[in-house]
């Protein structure tokens, strides 16, 4: 069975793309976001594209069902492998010290979207995951 996953995309401020698909709605930020509370594990950006966004979310469907399935821990304490369609996302790309390509994915509630997620980062200081969490996810073949 395919499924037609449906992409619209939109120009806002700040440089960032809306982004929705089947189960997930989020802002792509381009390589020149700047936030003095936002600090990168490296300082080599890069802006993701629609298909690394597509990847990235098939990967953390595939990376919930295994979770699910062979009931495994995962580094990341906060990972809510079964409500990922409740969280917004937002996503920055970023090369680690490997060469690796990163999709950092910062997952916000939904119900505690503030109204700025789609120019700003949503950094909620001692929140105990319950509505923001984050995850970084390695993406192969890259266009830049």
């Amino acid at each position: 069975m395919s499924y037609l996953t449906l992409i619209t995309l939109s120009l806002v401020f700040n440089n960032t793309v809306l982004v929705e698909g089947k189960g997930f709605k989020g802002y792509i930020f381009s390589k020149e976001y700047k936030n003095k509370y936002f600090v990168r594990d490296t300082d080599k950006l890069f802006t993701p594209t629609i298909e690394n966004i597509m990847e990235v979310e098939k990967l953390l469907n595939q990376k919930s069902k295994d979770i699910k399935r062979n009931k495994l821990s995962t580094e990341n304490k906060c990972w809510n492998y079964n409500k990922l369609c409740k969280y917004n996302r937002q996503y920055f790309g970023e090369i680690d010290e490997n060469g690796n390509k990163m999709i950092f994915v910062n997952f916000i509630l939904k119900k505690s979207t503030p109204e700025y997620w789609n120019k700003d980062v949503v950094i909620v200081l001692d929140d105990s995951c319950d509505y923001v969490w984050n995850d970084k996810i390695k993406i192969d073949d890259v266009q830049n």
